[in-house]
Order: C-alpha cells, then sequence, then structure tokens
C-alpha cells in the first residue's frame, strides 16, 4: 500500500504483553502489526468508529471482539472499525490512555 506523505504520529513497540505486536498511527491510518497472524492491520482515518479503554478483567467482553495480543490480563484499547471481519479489536499498547487519547485527537482532524 503507497503512502503518499508517512507521517508517524505515534509507535507503540512491541513487549510481553503485546506478544512482541507494534501498533502506530500515522498521519492517514492506524497500522496494528500482528505476529502472531503475520499481517499488519491498516485501518484509514475514516475507518474508525469508536475507541476505548478498559481494565482486566473484561467481563462485558464482546464475543467476535479479536484480540491481538494478551488484552484480557492488562489495561488495554478497545478499537470498532466499519469495515473488516472483526469489526471490534483489543490489543495492549505500551499506554492504552496516550494511544485513546491520541486516536480521538487525530480522528478530529
Amino acid at each position: 500500500m503507497s503512502h503518499a506523505k508517512q507521517e508517524l504520529i505515534y509507535e507503540s513497540k512491541g513487549s510481553g504483553k503485546s506478544l512482541w505486536n507494534t501498533y502506530r498511527i500515522f498521519n492517514d491510518r492506524i497500522e496494528l502489526e500482528c505476529r502472531i497472524f503475520f499481517r499488519t492491520i491498516i485501518i484509514p482515518k475514516n475507518g474508525v468508529v469508536r475507541v476505548a479503554v478498559y481494565s482486566p478483567p473484561v467481563i462485558r467482553s464482546r464475543f467476535w471482539a479479536l484480540k491481538l495480543d494478551l488484552a484480557d490480563f492488562y489495561p488495554h484499547v478497545e478499537m470498532e472499525r466499519k469495515t473488516g471481519w472483526f469489526k471490534h479489536l483489543r490489543f495492549t499498547p505500551a499506554d492504552p490512555e496516550k494511544f485513546k487519547k491520541l486516536v480521538l485527537e487525530w480522528m478530529q482532524h
């Protein structure tokens, strides 16, 4: 996928709790690198519906949410997107609150 101006806004490097996945916010998209599935999920700016932070244990979990890492055991982000097989994604960036704040600001611009 070619992107004209790739401006990296935020990067959460992999750690044990994220199963060494890397999560990035660019000016035009979000990239969720998922090593377990050997792929990167790309969400365009207009594809994000909602973002929230949850703390464990998550009792009110959606059965159909795709967990990219150890989200059940750590504070994590749930992102809802418009398209894809799994519209609800759960993942554990290094700082979930900061990730959420930056995504909400990013969605406004």
